[in-house]
């Protein structure tokens, strides 16, 4: 043992008998042990001074008064009868006041001397009353303050029992888990001290925007992905009500790519990670709040900037239009027909991406820094887990190999389906397309033909790269397709060419490698939605 360690381990084995020393004192309340003493006089520091004098005073008296009625009776005794060699014995002044006398023999052997002791003993009993007089008003006093003082002493010694108890236990966790530690690193067991460092991480990270990957909740608070359904659901009947809402409409535009006839935000991620740090890296400490349970102040607050981020309007066009007149139409008679107002609703979908709700807030810069850390892609499939997405490429890299090599070699379309395949669980965002990772569907598509060399093919949306293909007689059949190739989908009506609002690269064998809107990143599957499937194309045929 170090001599470092001497002190903390003495101290802890002070501390580990005081529950004993008070037990003994509450079960052997007259015993004056040193230990007990020691104890006594450290929970009587809590109380008055005098409380700890009149109990000490009831001591003392007591024992006066014993002394007293002792003397008291030996006085009684001997004026009843002549005094004995006992009484004479109890006497020890008495043996003493004859220095001749050296036994006991000698005592007996000298009436003077007994008359003297009676005479002595007798101005003791007048004594020893008087002094008893004072003596009961003291003892009455010193009840009073003893009964005062023992009350004190049970409450201070049940205070004190409790500390001692918590000291006993933090100081037994403390001394073991320095013992285990310094018999780690002696071993060489230096993972011992990474494992503690991971664990402060852990919590430091848990009270941190990160907190969101940690999560817990209760049967009284939601989960994420419990809320994500929630307001989806919610966004979903809200643009049911203003379709309700604008009555009789002849087209509705969506103005928005999709991959599916739902009307879903595809940005939680951007919002789950502007709500963590919003929240929990606020430079107002009175307005912090961790993200790791959402009660309802917190569910409340990841409403509000699901609204603040994905803000839907809309708009009703009437337009005139005059039917074409019929052949059997005649100048000389009234018009056959009359104008008719066509009606449509355009609904406009805007979602931000997490810089533009840093900018919506006002974030600070730590926030921003934090903020941007949070986003990066190494993330996002957390995300997407955290929302309930399925994060599945579709592929395992064994399959993803075996893909590869299928391909037809020294295809131009093959390359392109290899470019493609590289970017297999990217992030889907429209708004951030072509920043870091992230992607949208006619940015993948584009950005795969570009690299494979096939620079002419710049359209930047999905029905602009299909009216391309159509101009420039680049458009194949369905039966025709071949790994390259690129598949185009309607699901709404959008008002731009064919109402394209999604477009994917076909990879072979009846697959696509598209990103996708619903799914949230760029995904192999089968081929889908044929119903909603209105083009096919070829842009790099020569």
């Amino acid at each position: 043992m170090t001599k470092d360690m001497k002190g903390p381990i003495q101290k802890l084995k002070i501390i580990q008998q005081v529950p004993q020393t008070i037990k003994q004192k509450q079960q052997e309340p007259n015993e004056r042990s040193e230990a007990t003493e020691k104890i006594e006089n450290g929970i009587e520091q809590s109380t008055q001074k005098g409380t700890e004098l009149g109990y000490k005073t009831l001591i003392k008296t007591k024992e006066a008064i014993k002394y007293q009625i002792k003397r008291q009776a030996d006085g009684k005794a001997s004026s009843q009868s002549e005094p004995t060699h006992e009484d004479i014995k109890t006497k020890e002044f008495t043996v003493k006041r004859d220095p001749k006398t050296k036994s006991r023999v000698g005592v007996k052997t000298k009436p003077q001397t007994v008359r003297q002791t009676e005479r002595q003993v007798a101005a003791s009993q007048k004594q020893t009353q008087a002094a008893a007089k004072k003596t009961n008003q003291a003892v009455q006093n010193a009840k009073k303050a003893s009964a005062t003082a023992k009350q004190a002493a049970q409450k201070s010694a049940r205070t004190a029992k409790k500390i001692v108890k918590s000291v006993i236990t933090a100081a037994r966790a403390a001394a073991s888990a320095l013992k285990s530690l310094v018999a780690a690193i002696a071993a060489g067991g230096w993972m011992v001290i990474v494992i503690i460092l991971v664990i402060t991480l852990v919590i430091v990270l848990a009270a941190s925007p990160w907190g969101i990957f940690f999560e817990d909740t209760n049967e009284s608070t939601p989960t994420v992905p419990e809320l994500v359904e929630t307001l989806n659901s919610d966004f979903e009947n809200r643009i049911a009500s203003i379709i309700e809402k604008a009555g009789e409409i002849d087209e509705i535009l969506m103005d928005n790519e999709s991959d599916s006839i739902q009307y879903r935000p595809y940005n939680w991620p951007d919002v789950l990670g502007v709500f963590s740090v919003k929240l929990s890296a606020n430079p107002d400490p009175d307005a912090y709040l961790d993200v790791l349970v959402l009660d309802e102040r917190k569910v409340n607050a990841l409403e509000g900037v699901f609204w603040d981020m994905n803000v839907i309007t809309y708009e009703i066009t009437e337009t005139e239009v005059v039917p074409e007149p019929t052949p059997e139409y005649n100048e000389d008679q009234l018009p056959e027909t009359t104008p008719e107002i066509f009606r449509t609703l355009t609904i406009h979908i805007e979602s931000l991406n997490y810089s533009q709700g840093e900018e919506l807030y006002g974030f600070t810069d730590h926030q921003g820094t934090l903020l941007d850390e949070l986003m990066s892609a190494e993330y996002y499939a957390m995300f997407m887990e955290l929302c309930g997405m399925d994060t599945y490429i579709g592929l395992t890299p064994e399959q993803l190999e075996n893909l590869i090599n299928d391909l037809p070699v020294g295809t131009l379309g093959s390359e392109i389906v290899k470019y493609a395949a590289s970017r297999l669980g990217d992030p889907y965002s429209q708004a951030l397309r072509g920043q870091g990772s992230y992607v949208d569907c006619s940015y993948l598509s584009r950005w795969c033909y570009q690299q494979a060399g096939v620079s002419s093919f710049t359209a930047p949306t999905a029905a602009a790269q299909a009216e391309y293909c159509v101009n420039n007689v680049l458009t194949v059949a369905k039966s025709a397709l071949q790994p390259g190739d690129l598949v185009f989908w309607s699901f709404n009506t959008n008002g731009r060419f064919m109402n394209i609002g999604h477009v994917g690269v076909y990879a072979g064998n009846g697959m696509v490698i598209d990103a996708s809107y619903s799914k949230g990143m760029v995904v192999y599957r089968p081929i889908f939605a044929s119903n909603n499937q209105v083009c096919y194309g070829r842009p790099h045929k020569k």
